[in-house]
């Protein structure tokens, strides 16, 4: 196994073929800032309901709203920075863009990956066919492990033995969908 592939956390071992999300860094920090700004927000906003100003209860309801929706939308943005990516599992691709939101596409119900939108250096999408008659849209991290950048995307030891040395998700996700048709991902574990 190559040194670039990181050795997977172990609750993922042999289930996760492949994690394409932001790097941890990247997560924590911006999610750590929405986190301290929500908790910014809701102790200006018990400052001001708890003071003994003269303020009527109708400006202190509008107060309260407007720091109540900036609190919900920090928190909002917490969630998206600290649960969004997408992992390949043996059984299917799970996209999670916020915590309730994922979607799960068996193997099974895809018929093909084709390269979709490219966003920026990092991120592109792929779009899935289903069996449905649908078009989903699979969005993916790679390039991570440059020198400039220190996120890496995760390919476990069992994902790297089945698909090659290329770690770019939007290479390995097709690759994997192949290795299932032939029937081949489950005998390889």
């Amino acid at each position: 196994m190559a040194s670039h592939w990181p050795v997977p956390p172990k609750n993922e071992r042999g289930d996760v073929l492949l994690s394409s999300g932001p790097g941890s860094m990247f997560r924590w920090g911006y999610g750590g800032a929405c986190a301290l700004f929500a908790v910014l927000f809701a102790v200006a906003l018990a400052i001001l309901i708890l003071s003994e100003d003269q303020a009527s209860s109708g400006e202190r309801a509008v107060q309260a709203i407007v720091f109540g929706g900036f609190i919900v939308f920090f928190v909002f943005g917490f969630l998206l920075f600290t649960k969004q990516g997408v992992w390949a599992t043996r059984e299917g691709i799970l996209m999670r863009s916020l915590p309730g939101t994922g979607k799960f596409l068996p193997w099974s119900e895809i018929n093909s990956l084709e390269p979709g939108q490219l966003i920026g250096t990092r991120l592109r999408t792929l779009v899935a066919h289903t069996a449905r008659g649908e078009s989903v849209k699979v969005p993916v991290y790679y390039r991570w492990g440059t020198s400039s950048v220190r996120f890496s995307a995760k390919l476990t030891p069992e994902g790297s033995r089945l698909v090659g040395p290329d770690n770019n998700p939007a290479v390995v996700l097709p690759q994997l969908l192949e290795l299932h048709r032939q029937n081949q991902l489950g005998g390889q574990l």
